[in-house]
């Protein structure tokens, strides 16, 4: 007897020293975390978003562009301007909603000056508090991101799931039990039935979980958020008071969602510690997760409204933190300045590529007029272009800007600056293309009566798909008609011809580049007027082709310049 209270002694110091070293250590990662996170606000995401998460929070961009939503950033725009990889070094988002929330908002441009500031205002708070931002995302670490599923995909899953009453749940269960007291009495026989129900109730488990096991899984999901989100730290401050009481309030009418999901979350998503074993076994014994999930999965559809709501909240707090992170990595930025001017307006002083090492920053101002860029090839003209249809993106979005100043009226964003692949599909580069511009041309022409914003026009190598004649002719006939009072309109060209035949609608602007020897050189610098080099003809002669070609080259060209004809070869 004596050997039997040592033998459960000894188990019982060994179980404790195993729960206690298991706290240790959870504290001891979880200050690790902490000093991580401290250190790498103000940085950049060096983790990236995996593919497969932007492949599932792009499918949630195809349904928003369902409903014909005002401002909504395209596919053709969002490539053009390379948002994957902005929202990758923006993406420091510790949740799935947070992650999920930032995307959308990138996506999902505002015209509200008030909400705008409104969002500075929460960033601010977060960059200057680190204390109550860490706090959030300790808990926002809890909940974690999956990358399987967007929240409304969880809750659609469940939508799909057969009900099913618990009886032979029940029934299983008390059969389990049945089996275990039968050990202790007529153990020869106990041990039979013992095995004969273990393989009974193994069966019917794995039999029912391979009907709901996505399902089981999203469900464990949103009630371990739940929980996680009724212990997030009430911060008492006025930037976070609108949020802070919408997530006390819908948290607590989601109590009673709480109410044993240790049964269903036990052995899920949790550390993986063996002590959790026998925990899983007894789980799986006696049916305990299935007949809770049985009994909470109508609870949980006729809530699922609040669960968004609550969930939106909660990723709206984290994608804040990510975008004060991001804004804080900034090497110069700004607060944008909306304009009320009756023409869609864009001026900015310092303006560069916030992803780019080491830009060079460029300034310019509209003045009802669009902007024609012209330049060698690499000299910075598509750069600049996504430079300022990212600064307009931004400051409707997390009302920051990576410019020294930035002055702009409202406008929605359209582009077509380099068609993948994938858009161009079986069709012609050349149908892609116009096609692309047609819906930009069917945007300028809506009438902006109807409270629509301006529209800010991004055009790179209009027509590049077609021969010369054809695409000056159609490409100034198309600039003319993008250039009214309430678009903006910024295109790169090649054709110089354009520069004079619009430069009653366009301001014309270069970038320069030069020959030193055997090496061409760019400044990268904007600069007023339209080109004026013609180094594309001097590369020609640096990589050695023959003397005689390149003065042929240069005499063409210059007799074209001086009387308007190409002279015959």
């Amino acid at each position: 007897m004596n050997g039997i209270l040592v033998f459960f002694l000894c188990l019982t110091l060994l179980a404790a020293f195993l729960v206690l070293k298991a706290r240790g250590d959870e504290r001891r990662q979880n200050e690790e975390f902490l000093r991580k996170l401290r250190e790498s606000f103000g940085r950049f995401s060096e983790d990236g978003t995996s593919g497969e998460a932007l492949r599932i929070l792009s499918g949630r961009a195809a349904e928003w562009k369902e409903t014909k939503e005002r401002g909504f950033v395209d596919d053709i725009t969002w490539r053009d301007l390379e948002m994957d990889e902005v929202f990758r070094r923006m993406n420091t988002a510790l949740s799935e909603p947070g992650e999920e929330a930032l995307y959308e908002l990138l996506r999902r441009p505002v015209r509200d000056k008030e909400l705008l500031e409104k969002r500075g205002r929460i960033i601010k708070f977060f960059a200057e508090n680190p204390e109550e931002r860490l706090k959030l995302q300790e808990a926002f670490h809890r909940m974690g991101r999956r990358g399987k599923y967007a929240l409304s995909d969880y809750l659609s899953l469940l939508d799909n799931i057969r009900e099913e009453s618990n009886l032979r749940h029940y029934f299983s269960a008390l059969l389990g039990l049945f089996s275990v007291s039968m050990i202790f009495i007529k153990p020869a026989a106990g041990f039979v039935i013992f095995i004969a129900v273990l393989i009974i109730n193994v069966t019917t488990y794995f039999k029912r979980k391979g009907e709901i096991d996505s399902s089981l899984s999203a469900f464990s999901y949103i009630l371990r958020s739940l929980g996680e989100i009724r212990r997030l730290p009430q911060i008492n401050a006025e930037e976070l008071s609108e949020e802070m009481k919408k997530i006390r309030e819908t948290g607590e009418s989601l109590k009673i969602l709480s109410r044993g999901a240790f049964l269903i979350l036990s052995g899920r998503d949790l550390t993986g510690s063996f002590l959790q074993i026998p925990l899983d076994y007894l789980r799986i014994f006696l049916h305990v997760d299935l007949m809770k999930f049985n009994s909470m999965l109508s609870l949980v559809r006729s809530r699922s409204e609040d669960i968004r709501e609550l969930f939106g909240t909660v990723g709206f707090l984290d994608a804040m933190i990510a975008a004060a992170s991001f804004r804080e990595a900034l090497k110069v930025k700004c607060k944008p300045e909306f304009t009320d001017e009756k023409y869609a307006y864009f001026e900015a002083e310092d303006l560069y590529h916030p992803l780019l090492e080491n830009p060079v920053s460029a300034s310019i101002s509209t003045s009802g007029k669009g902007v024609l860029l012209t330049g060698s090839n690499a000299s910075g003209k598509s750069t600049f272009l996504k430079s300022a249809g990212l600064s307009i993106l931004l400051a409707q979005t997390i009302y920051t800007a990576p410019a020294k100043a930035l002055k702009l009226s409202f406008l929605d964003i359209y582009s077509s600056m380099s068609l993948s692949d994938s858009l161009v599909g079986n069709e012609s580069y050349y149908m892609a293309e116009i096609r692309a511009v047609k819906r930009i041309a069917d945007r300028v022409a809506r009438d902006p009566s109807s409270g629509l914003p301006g529209a800010a026009c991004f055009l790179d190598e209009l027509l590049r798909g077609t021969n010369t004649l054809e695409r000056i002719a159609a490409s100034s006939g198309i600039l003319k008609t993008l250039k009214k009072e309430h678009t903006l309109v910024f295109a790169a060209t090649h054709d110089l011809e354009l520069t004079g035949m619009l430069e009653n609608y366009y301001d014309n602007y270069h970038f320069e580049d030069e020959v030193n020897g055997n090496d061409i050189t760019f400044s990268y610098r904007l600069n007023k007027g339209r080109a004026k080099t013609r180094n594309a003809i001097k590369l020609l002669e640096l990589i050695g082709f023959d003397p005689e070609t390149v003065k042929g080259a240069f005499r063409t060209a210059e007799r074209f310049e001086k009387e308007g004809t190409w002279e015959r070869i």
